[in-house]
């Protein structure tokens, strides 16, 4: 590498840090950093999605958004962002603009609106509801279940269950003075004042990935393509971030033209530990396509690394960010974050010293754990090669033992649940070939509770295990089981569950006689009269038939019974005993015959479809003559 352009993108990096401020205000971190422009401040504290308990997922969200509902319409901007590990208050204005909103939130955040309670709400439930699918959510909820960062996926169930003064709890013990810092575009301003009590530090909460076999990938019904790996937090690891995207980028639009854009992102899901995700969107008949192309630039990557060239040139791009206006806020930005997540902040140029010394192979040994840590989710369209990787486990490995409940109906598909087994250790949906969805009491994260008698439990795997009171024998044993077993706490309430409508059956026709006509008209018509008529007149022929002519039947005998008696009812009402005394059974009465049940049933099948027939062909006959009368006249 130019050795020139490397010390030029180390030094654009020092004078980055050296213009890099740092105080404290009330026992709060503060950091600032030259920008031109009015002054910007970001309040930023260490708490987040990834916190937060399954059944009350957006609790944070309601902190926020009520602290700056209580605001009302202002001169100067300003907004709020709750992200997986950290809650952020932003502004920009004046001096005193920037003063009054941190003091504002500051006291704010101790003594939410109540009154704003609901309708703060109502509006978290308005916003979530066109909220679109994030790929990045979906591949950490693959990798993490209903926990830890996986709840970036999850609903904000917060916005059900959770209460005024549960909201202002978790107010008042993550927001606090010793888990805040505070960013500045400039110099503290006159009369700034932090007024938040007294409290620690939240470590980041730690997400334990579910038990899946890595390289794997899943379907799932969307426009992106995309893979999620876990790498050490390094300058390698950006490094990888950087040349990955290009080459993606270069090859999906450049080279054949299937992808619009191309994105490469990362996020601190653990001391010292990142969570990498790329993503391309794609169309359906280009899927496939897509996803070859990303699986062979990593393979690329991961067998020779980028060219020498490609590290020149990531070279150089760092030395032109350093120049940009807002490379020493965002620099700030990112220390703060360091210190709220208790990892000393490493300086930019540092930084910038460990990416110009990168080689090849340091960036193709990333690739590799990027590769064989991999979880990807393509669209349904696309198929990936079964040989690159391993089976994604859908299905839990074991069933709990205990009491089993059946469906009320048969199941008439293999996704259809055979029975359901609750006992002392968990709850287990069992379907066919063997294949279980199993929650233990002990990894329940949490239930759904619908006012109609619908649960589903989640588990921290990831299985979600839904029982509708509908479809299973003694169903209130099984809601009370799941009641009693899960903690209130856990429980959201989701009030009625809503099932769609059945069809409405069609209006009858105008004119149609045989849908409008009354009782009494129908008894009295032909049509009618000759469909009892005929099956009736059938049936008497056939009775007097077999039962006047037929001969009685035979004996039945069969002497190895010995003499151990045994009686058989007769189609006819008699009895007929074989063994004992006589091995023959005795003869019928004399007035009466025979009847032949079976032929009875055939005849009485056949006379009914004949008076059906005869009796619709009289109704069409009688319509043609109303018809004609009605045209003559």
């Amino acid at each position: 590498m130019d050795t020139a352009l490397a010390e030029a993108a180390v030094a654009a990096w020092r004078e980055v840090d050296a213009s890099i401020s740092a105080g404290d205000c009330n026992g709060i971190p503060v950091l600032w950093a030259p920008l031109p422009g009015p002054l910007q401040a970001h309040l930023v504290f260490r708490v987040g999605r990834a916190d937060e308990p399954f059944a009350r997922c957006g609790i944070s969200h309601m902190v926020e958004h009520l602290t700056l509902s209580a605001l009302g319409e202002v001169p100067y901007r300003m907004n709020g962002a709750v992200t997986g590990d950290l809650t952020s208050f932003m502004v920009e204005g004046d001096e005193s603009d920037v003063v009054a909103f941190l003091d504002h939130v500051c006291r704010t955040l101790h003594a939410l609106p109540r009154e704003r309670f609901e309708a703060e709400r109502t509006v978290l439930r308005t916003e979530a509801a066109r909220r679109t699918p994030d790929i990045t959510a979906g591949l950490l909820y693959a990798r993490y279940g209903p926990t830890g960062w996986g709840l970036m996926e999850a609903e904000e169930h917060a916005l059900r269950a959770a209460t005024v003064d549960e909201v202002q709890a978790w107010a008042d013990r993550h927001y606090v003075a010793g888990n805040a810092a505070l960013v500045l575009s400039g110099p503290p301003p006159a009369g700034l004042r932090l007024d938040l009590p007294a409290g620690p530090r939240l470590p980041l909460t730690p997400s334990r990935p579910v038990q899946q076999p890595l390289p794997t990938f899943v379907h799932r019904s969307s426009r992106v393509a995309g893979t999620g790996v876990v790498l050490p937090r390094s300058s390698t690891a950006r490094a990888l971030l950087r040349h990955g995207q290009r080459r993606f980028t270069q090859r999906l639009r450049g080279d054949q033209g299937v992808t619009y854009d191309v994105n490469g992102t990362w996020l601190r899901v653990a001391p010292g530990t990142i969570h990498a995700t790329f993503c391309a969107d794609t169309l359906a008949d280009k899927a496939t396509e897509v996803c070859s192309t990303m699986l062979d630039e990593l393979d690329r990557l991961a067998l020779g690394g980028p060219s020498e060239a490609e590290l020149a040139r990531d070279v150089e791009q760092m030395r032109r960010a350093a120049q940009r206006p807002e490379a020493a806020m965002a620099t700030a930005v990112q220390r703060a974050v360091d210190m709220l997540h208790d990892e000393s902040p490493a300086p930019a140029a540092a930084g910038a010293e460990k990416v110009v010394r990168l080689t090849p192979a340091d960036v193709a040994d990333a690739a590799r754990q990027a590769r064989d840590s991999s979880i990807w989710i393509v669209p349904n369209e696309a198929t990936l090669p079964a040989w690159y990787f391993r089976d994604y486990v859908a299905w839990s490995s074991e069933r709990v033992d205990g009491e089993t409940y059946l469906p009320r109906a048969e199941p008439t598909g293999d996704m259809e649940p055979h029975s359901l087994v609750l006992g002392e250790r968990g709850a287990s949906l069992v379907l066919a070939r063997q294949r279980y969805v199993t929650v233990p009491w002990d990894e329940c994260v949490g239930m759904l509770s619908w006012s109609t008698g619908e649960r589903v439990i989640f588990s921290t795997e990831g299985f979600r295990l839904l029982v509708d009171p509908a479809k299973w024998e003694r169903a209130s044993e099984i809601r009370s089981a799941f009641d009693s077993r899960v903690p209130a706490a856990d429980v959201v309430p989701m009030g009625a569950l809503e099932k769609p409508a059945a069809p409405a059956k069609p209006a009858a026709a105008a004119g149609s006689a045989a849908r409008t006509r009354s009782p009494r008209a129908l008894v009295r018509s032909p049509g009618f009269l000759l469909r009892l008529a005929v099956p009736f007149l059938t049936l008497a022929v056939v009775w007097w038939t077999q039962v006047g002519t037929a001969s009685p039947p035979p004996p039945v005998s069969n002497p190895s019974f010995g003499a151990q008696p045994i009686t058989i009812l007769e189609p006819d009402g008699r009895t007929v005993t074989i063994g004992g005394d006589s091995s023959s059974a005795p003869a019928p009465a004399p007035s009466g015959g025979h009847l032949d049940v079976g032929s009875l049933m055939l005849a009485a099948v056949f006379s009914a479809a004949g008076g059906v027939a005869l009796g619709a062909a009289v109704v069409r006959l009688r319509q043609r003559r109303r018809a004609t009368s009605a045209k003559a006249a």
